[in-house]
């Protein structure tokens, strides 16, 4: 019968780890980390910031170049009431 492998995992000798393994796991993983955080804020948060903000600045410049102020709201969205 062969021996478990948990035994055999018991007995085998393993070396232990590279002086500097620490700092290049936690180098490697910081990278990554900060790829990863970058890549979200230029992917979601900055465009959601854009997306929102363009309306003011394209109303801005409107208002630079013709003088007139623009709402978009639509006569629903008062909260006159018609009768």
């Amino acid at each position: 019968m062969p021996e478990n492998l948990l035994d055999r995992l018991t007995s085998t000798e393993v070396p232990p780890p590279p002086r500097d393994f620490r700092r290049a796991v936690h180098g490697k993983v910081n990278q990554w980390l900060l790829a990863g955080q970058l890549a979200e804020l230029l992917g979601q948060a900055f465009v959601f910031a854009v997306a929102h903000l363009a309306p003011a600045v394209i109303s801005l410049i409107f208002f630079t170049l013709t003088g007139r102020h623009v709402t978009h709201r639509r006569p629903a969205d008062t909260h006159e009431q018609k009768e």
